[in-house]
């Protein structure tokens, strides 16, 4: 055994394999702790990555620092959260994601939406793209805001040969439930005009009413899809962060032959609209879950990141017309 000389604390460390743990605690039904390097939360998850950056108080220890003062996610269930962590730290290599069952990329994609885990949910929807039905396609992706599902999901029940049974219609809901079956209907009675007439039958009267139905349905959808990969392209030219004081501050960079950085006047409806007290609260605030038609901070987050986008480009003009 060699002894060395030198305290622990000066031994030098691995610039990349120096991983610094985290102590998670699921608050649900039953509490369960979970430590974990803190590694794909700090750089893949934008909830975190500001949580992390938050002061924390001089005679305060850490949240997620011991078993005694962990990071608490108030709210979420212990096998949701392992399962995300199977896919953030497989344990097997190379890891089989062919084993993770159906329910399990379900977990995946509820919480890599939630926290803003882009590269995960990216993988949980291409998992689940062929194993779940059409009305489970359906109710996902108005949870998890997923427009191609909603719109395959539609179509297929619409056009499918059997209607919907009793638990399709209470997964569906009743309202959508109503528009399927009248275009069902208005797409036989259609058919059989046009058989009648040319000798065929043509399925496109189903999809074009899908599309007439559902049109708003589907525009928010749109809406909603396209904001993660809109966070993940503006994500290269901005930052956020939290004040001591727990206000929220978008902050473009500008890179003009010198760094120029200027607050987004944005930051004040942020502010009021996410109010945070204490740091695990930022990641908390997202735990309230999907709710069905309504647009959660998502929204503004990213209609206030396309503002900064915006300014960004404006600055950027206006200093270029100064040096020509």
């Amino acid at each position: 055994m060699t002894v060395t000389s030198q305290p622990l604390d000066n031994e030098p460390r691995h610039e990349k394999y120096y991983l610094d743990p985290i102590i998670f605690k699921a608050c649900c039904v039953e509490d369960q702790l979970f430590k974990v390097p803190r590694y794909h939360f700090e750089r893949n998850s934008e909830i975190f990555q500001d949580t992390f950056s938050l002061p924390v108080p001089g005679n305060d220890d850490a949240e997620g620092s011991s078993d005694e003062h962990p990071f608490v996610l108030e709210g979420i269930e212990k096998v949701d959260f392992a399962c995300l962590l199977n896919v953030l730290y497989p344990l097997d290599i190379p890891q089989i994601l062919t084993s993770t069952t159906t329910d399990e990329w379900i977990s995946v994609l509820k919480l890599s939406t939630l926290w803003r885990f882009l590269d995960a949910r990216d993988l949980a929807i291409k998992q689940l793209n062929h194993r779940v039905t059409a009305v489970r396609r359906v109710v996902l992706a108005r949870d998890y805001h997923v427009a191609d599902w909603l719109r395959r999901g539609f179509t297929e029940l619409a056009t499918r040969g059997e209607g919907l049974d009793q638990e399709d219609v209470e997964q569906l809901g009743y309202t959508d439930a109503v528009r399927l079956y009248q275009i069902r209907e208005d797409a036989i009675k259609t058919a059989t005009s046009h058989k009648v007439r040319y000798g065929y039958e043509d399925s496109r009267f189903q999809d074009a009413n899908v599309e007439d139905t559902f049109v708003e349905d589907f525009e928010l959808a749109d809406m909603l899809s396209r904001s993660y990969a809109k966070i993940r392209r503006l994500s290269a030219s901005t930052f956020v962060k939290i004040t001591a004081h727990g206000s929220v501050c978008v902050q473009p960079h500008l890179s003009y032959g010198r760094r120029i950085e200027k607050e987004a006047d944005a930051c004040t409806r942020l502010s009021s609209t996410i109010p945070f007290r204490s740091t695990s609260s930022y990641a908390r605030h997202c735990h309230t879950g999907p709710s069905d038609g309504n647009i959660d901070f998502l929204a503004p987050f990213v209609e206030c990141l396309a503002d900064v986008k915006d300014r960004q480009e404006s600055a950027v003009e206006q200093e270029e017309r100064r040096f020509t």
